[in-house]
């Protein structure tokens, strides 16, 4: 594949979704262009706009905040590995309303708490707070929200 293939097929990729340079330089790996190619490839779409990190971590955190309804930490995980910056991380977080957040912790735990089978509180709540942490949501986020709907203190 020579570099002008990739770059084409690129822009196609990045017009129908954002992606970023971590997801275009596997590509490249993928259509096998040779690697010293690749930076030139990633240098001529962040020049004409067709991937921004900033866009793509503040899209990523917007599409799993809204739609799997992941927690902070399992976004950043997931940023990270794709190595966005932190600094973009935390930016793209200040999009979130803290108040938003909690509500939507409370919510996804009260729905799940009514597919619980078992009777034992502590048991009850032990699955509960593997759920959330599995959504990546923090022990004391997990904790403030548990505290709301079972009406006990940890």
């Amino acid at each position: 594949m020579t570099p002008n293939d990739a770059y084409s097929r690129a822009t196609t990729l990045c017009s129908k979704g954002e992606k970023c340079i971590a997801d275009i330089r596997k590509k490249l790996y993928d259509w096998k262009l040779e690697a010293e190619h690749h930076d030139a490839v990633i240098d001529a779409l962040l020049e004409n706009k067709y991937i921004d990190e900033e866009r793509f971590a503040h899209y990523f955190v917007r599409d799993k905040y809204r739609f799997n309804g992941w927690g902070k930490i399992k976004m950043r995980h997931h940023l990270s590995q794709k190595k966005i910056p932190s600094y973009l991380i935390e930016q793209a977080f200040g999009e979130i309303d803290e108040d938003d957040y909690m509500e939507r912790l409370n919510h996804a735990l009260t729905v799940k708490n009514r597919s619980i089978k078992t009777e034992d509180f502590y048991e009850r709540k032990n699955k509960l707070m593997r759920f959330a942490a599995g959504r990546g949501f923090s022990p004391d986020e997990i904790n403030k929200a548990l505290d709301m709907i079972t009406g006990e203190e940890s």
